[in-house]
């Protein structure tokens, strides 16, 4: 009763705030998506401790959505976990990677085509995710930050090392690329375009006797190695698909707002974008960016909104029914999806119209903020449920 009491509670004030929309939802169809089947859960429902991890990263799909990346956390960091590779497809796993603590650092690149491992100890190991089998070996420097990025477009990482030099890798050829003495120790995620053209990063450095700490963004130009700066609160970086802008959110203001936007050609904080007071030009709260340029977030009330980043402007906001802490998209594709909590059901919108298209019925319900992942092409989606299986939809029409 006690449990049910405050699950209630939680509910009434997410819809309070506008976060989450109480509706009284019409019977869910499916008829242009089919659930094809779940990825049954790894130690076969045996209690190891070991659960779908509930923080960032966690899935990842490859282009076609053939291969889905899953990372099965352990109760405390210091416990066994795995990160397992899927063929979507067959139902069956490609290849296994046990993991430790943060250890190693798990991803997809290149489109979903190669699987990257990288160790603690530097060693990154490269899987063919098509055979499962090791296609290259090498070492980065030694001791790694426990941070790696990946190029959705290109087989390329960055890692950041110990003694503050980021490295850029052509993981399908084992060649360092690009390698920049930051003179600051990186912190939070890097981001690199998807036309390899920038990499941006945030670094913070602590405050000292008689010195004030100071946070900031530096943009790494990778074809003239030049290095531009500049000191803001607002980190967390996502460079646009050309590496024209960036969009950066505020995780240490408090409570978070709006991210800003940067036009890369001109990097101050006088030129940033910054959210106006009134709400209806408000820039969405979290955003993400489309791979013909646009990105989409949630807007100031919640609703998912496109943007045009040159302007800036809003091109259209989606309606009432769209409004979720949770978004996923397909970079290539015209659509994305929203998880309606109080309804228990994922929801399939049309970017260019605004209409909703589909609605897909899961059960039992998630977390507010699912692990899910949606394929680039639009044709896969999945969803890890509390019981450790991954539940698989599938386009049944482009």
């Amino acid at each position: 009763m006690g449990f049910r009491l405050t699950q209630a509670i939680i509910v009434a004030g997410l819809v309070a705030s506008g976060i989450v929309v109480g509706s009284c939802a019409p019977a869910p169809r499916n008829d242009a998506w089919a659930l094809v089947g779940r990825l049954p859960d790894p130690d076969g429902h045996r209690r190891t401790g070991r659960r779908v991890s509930s923080e960032g990263d966690v899935m990842a799909i490859s282009a076609d959505g053939s291969r889905l990346l899953c990372h099965y956390g352990s109760v405390t960091r210091l416990d066994a976990g795995l990160t397992r590779l899927w063929d979507v497809d067959g139902g069956v796993p490609v290849v296994d990677v046990p993991t430790v603590g943060l250890w190693p650092r798990v991803a997809l690149t290149g489109e979903g085509c190669l699987l990257v491992a990288m160790a603690q100890s530097g060693l990154v190991v490269v899987y063919n995710t098509n055979t499962g089998e090791v296609a290259r070996r090498f070492h980065t420097a030694p001791k790694p930050a426990p941070m790696l990025h990946v190029n959705g477009r290109l087989p390329w990482i960055v890692v950041a090392t110990e003694n503050s030099v980021l490295q850029v890798w052509a993981a399908d050829r084992g060649i360092l690329e690009h390698e920049l003495a930051a003179g600051v120790t990186p912190f939070w995620a890097p981001s690199l375009s998807l036309d390899g053209s920038r990499v941006a990063f945030a670094y913070m450095v602590r405050p000292q006797e008689g010195r004030r700490g100071r946070t900031g963004l530096h943009v790494w130009d990778l074809a003239t190695d030049g290095v531009e700066g500049v000191e803001t609160p607002y980190l967390g970086p996502s460079l646009s698909p050309d590496g024209q802008h960036m969009l950066s959110g505020a995780p240490l203001a408090d409570p978070p707002g709006p991210p800003l936007l940067w036009d890369l050609d001109r990097l101050d904080a006088a030129s940033a974008y910054r959210p106006s007071n009134d709400s209806r030009k408000d820039l969405p709260k979290v955003a993400q960016w489309l791979r013909d340029g646009r990105f989409l977030g949630r807007d100031a009330d919640g609703r998912v909104a496109i943007w045009e980043p040159s302007r800036p402007r809003r091109l259209r906001t989606l309606p009432e029914r769209s409004r979720s802490p949770f978004i996923e998209i397909g970079e290539r594709d015209t659509r994305l999806l929203t998880y309606d909590w109080v309804a228990r059901i994922g929801r399939v919108w049309d970017i260019e119209t605004g209409r909703e298209l589909e609605t897909l019925p899961v059960d039992p319900p998630l977390p507010i903020i699912p692990s899910a992942a949606y394929s680039d092409d639009g044709s896969t989606i999945a969803f890890a449920r509390p019981d450790r299986e991954i539940e698989v939809w599938r386009a049944l029409r482009p």
